[in-house]
């Protein structure tokens, strides 16, 4: 996946107030992997975005993909 700022995923997780300690550990990577991926510092690839979104019961989709209707 291309770099990207992923800020549904960063407000997300900040709204069911799980801090980048907490998932990192769930999805067996580093804090500072999570935060480069959020920042768009670090890629994120195809299987991570899966595991991210399954985290959160959600798709790849409607977590990492803009908004097409701004």
């Amino acid at each position: 996946m291309k770099k990207a700022k992923l800020s549904k995923f960063r407000d997300l997780r900040k709204k069911r107030g799980i801090n980048l300690e907490t998932i990192a550990r769930e999805l067996n990577v580093s804090k500072a992997y999570v935060s480069m991926v959020e920042t768009g510092k670090r890629s994120l690839d195809y299987q991570m975005a899966i595991n991210m979104a399954k985290y959160f019961n959600s798709t790849p989709d409607e977590l990492f993909l803009d908004d097409m209707s701004k």
